[in-house]
């Protein structure tokens, strides 16, 4: 499918879902004006328009899809980790610095010496976004580049010495905000839930592996005569 057909499904999708969202929202008002009209009477509400209460008031496709574990767990990872980076977005503003920023001095300060497609791949971002980070902290003199010895047009990226009492500071801040996001929970549990999400993480690593794997297959059969 080229862009613009692309473009044209997109387009046809969004006039769909424009078409649903108004005739929900003018079912709700329907029913509402039942509702009222209802209560105006003394009178208890038809289980009927009762039923269709409900059903309008539910999620679209509530009633057809119902709550598993699995979609609840789903639904809880990625809330959390929402969260998680809104504060953490909040709390790095508070001492001068980002998140983007504070993720790249943590990786440096676990392994130095990375080149900056490595540090990109290892935070999963694009390497242009990750200069941009990288010059911002060249600047405050928290990273520098160096050469590489084998190869001198590979620059590598090393913390400076003013880098480790801003990562204290960071430390610090970062047990602040797993000690309120983990509030309630004993260290058997904190235990648990690192030990199980890293089983999760594992499992989703290998999966993208694996599509990765068949895409280059599926790719390869397509161009062979």
């Amino acid at each position: 499918m080229g862009l613009i057909d692309r473009c044209e499904a997109l387009r046809h999708t969004q006039r769909r879902v424009a078409a649903y969202a108004l005739e929900e929202s003018l079912g709700r008002l329907i029913l509402s004006l039942l509702m009222k009209s209802n209560q105006n009477r003394d009178e208890p509400m038809p289980s009927a328009i009762e039923a269709a209460r409900r059903a309008a008031c539910a999620e679209p496709g509530q009633e057809r899809r119902a709550a598993t574990p699995e979609r609840e767990l789903g639904f809880l990872i990625s809330d959390a980790a929402r969260l998680l980076r809104t504060y953490t977005d909040q709390r790095a503003r508070e001492i001068g610095t980002t998140r983007a920023q504070w993720a790249v001095l943590n990786r440096l300060e676990r392994r130095q010496g990375m080149s900056q497609n490595e540090l990109a791949c290892v935070l999963d971002v694009q390497p242009i976004t990750l200069a941009r980070q990288i010059d911002r902290l060249c600047d405050d003199g928290l990273v520098e580049r160096r050469p590489d010895p084998g190869d001198r047009r590979l620059k590598r990226l090393f913390l400076t010495p003013k880098a480790y009492p801003v990562l204290d500071s960071l430390s610090a801040v970062g047990g602040e905000i797993m000690g309120a996001a983990l509030a309630g929970l004993d260290r058997a549990a904190i235990a648990a839930l690192i030990r199980d999400l890293g089983v999760v993480k594992d499992n989703l690593k290998q999966r993208l592996h694996l599509d990765a794997a068949d895409r280059t297959d599926l790719s390869s059969a397509k161009t062979k005569p």
